[in-house]
């Protein structure tokens, strides 16, 4: 429903990135302006060359002027992504310690203070969800 917000307008995303899938898959009205990597990207964003781009959170926290980057604000998701930490097989300390450490994360909300602190943005609700493998 906010994707459709998109239709008609110049947004920039990486090429060869989840974004740029996403926004071609959800809004193909949507004219995609493609860049080599975010720093073009949000340099474009910056002079008003794109009138919005796709990308992730840190993204748009790396925008180098405080007062645009304020300015900035969510029009919509297209993906929300997984997180997932991996262990090397026979580390059973290593898992152990990793499990306790998001075992506290989860209970204390550190992981959400921070992700408002620094993305603006709430955590997935799914974001401690088991993982098997």
């Amino acid at each position: 429903a906010a994707a459709a917000a998109l239709k008609g307008r110049r947004v920039g995303v990486v090429r060869g990135s989840l974004e740029e899938a996403e926004l071609k898959a959800q809004v193909p009205q949507a004219t995609a302006v493609l860049f080599d990597s975010s720093a073009p990207l949000l340099e474009a964003y910056v002079r008003h060359s794109i009138d919005a781009f796709a990308a992730g959170n840190v993204v748009a926290e790396s925008i180098p002027d405080t007062a645009m980057r304020e300015r900035v604000r969510r029009l919509a998701v297209l993906r929300q992504s997984p997180c997932h930490i991996g262990v090397r097989k026979r580390e059973p300390r290593l898992l152990a310690r990793v499990d306790a450490f998001l075992v506290q994360a989860r209970s204390s909300q550190a992981l959400m203070v921070n992700a408002m602190q620094w993305f603006k943005h709430s955590l997935s609700p799914d974001m401690f969800r088991e993982g098997k493998g």
